[in-house]
């Protein structure tokens, strides 16, 4: 089976969700050949995390770079313009894979002879005021196809160009309304399952973030 994939991920002071991820990753039954973070600037220990566990793990390439003040969209076209493999994943910090989800996607697309494949994330916070952030924002327990869990082979980029790099949300929801513009439809695999669950702890977090986003 080919696991010759770039995975990519945008970071800002993620420190409190990287060790998950990172662990996730390596847990996954088909392994990537590579995973690319694109740093904003973080201030915490990010980036030191990632050191210590790239010098831990032999099991696939881990690469840093850095995008300063880049938004998610600037950081991905970032990352994809300097993959070492032709198909890219999208992960965000926060998420976590399930252990098959990498698997389940190229077993998708393989399947089906296809050159996209949109993985599905489930929303669900653990705090109750959590659970409340979730239900506003996603909705609590809801399962929908994301960007930041999904496959693409890079010619899709020639098609549909890259992510608008001026806007700090919903960028990826822009380029996912041209991709289905283009090709008609967007292929979905419900087995290729993603969590999200790190809502803000507390209500000025809360309201810190999404005025952040109505910023930009």
């Amino acid at each position: 089976m080919n696991n010759e994939i770039s995975i990519i991920i945008p970071i800002f002071n993620e420190e409190n969700t990287l060790i998950s991820l990172l662990s996730a990753i390596s847990k996954q039954t088909l392994l990537p050949k590579e995973v690319i973070f694109i740093d904003s600037g973080s201030e915490d220990n990010s980036i030191s995390i990632i050191n210590h566990f790239k010098n831990d793990n032999n099991s696939f390439e881990i690469n840093i770079f850095t995008n300063l003040l880049g938004f998610p969209g600037g950081n991905r076209n970032y990352g994809v313009k300097r993959a070492k493999y032709s198909w890219i994943v999208f992960l965000d910090a926060g998420i976590e894979p399930e252990k098959y989800w990498l698997e389940e996607l190229i077993n998708y697309k393989d399947s089906r002879s296809i050159n996209a494949v949109f993985g599905v994330c489930k929303f669900e916070g653990n705090t109750p005021l959590q659970k409340a952030f979730c239900a506003i924002s996603h909705g609590s327990g809801t399962i929908r196809q994301c960007l930041p869990s999904s496959l693409f082979h890079i010619s899709i980029f020639n098609d549909i160009g890259f992510f608008k790099e001026n806007i700090r949300a919903s960028e990826d929801l822009v380029w996912m309304t041209n991709f289905q513009k283009f090709y008609k439809k967007l292929p979905i695999c419900r087995t290729a399952l993603v969590n999200y669950s790190d809502y803000p702890l507390n209500l000025r977090d809360f309201i810190n973030k999404y005025y952040l986003y109505e910023k930009h």
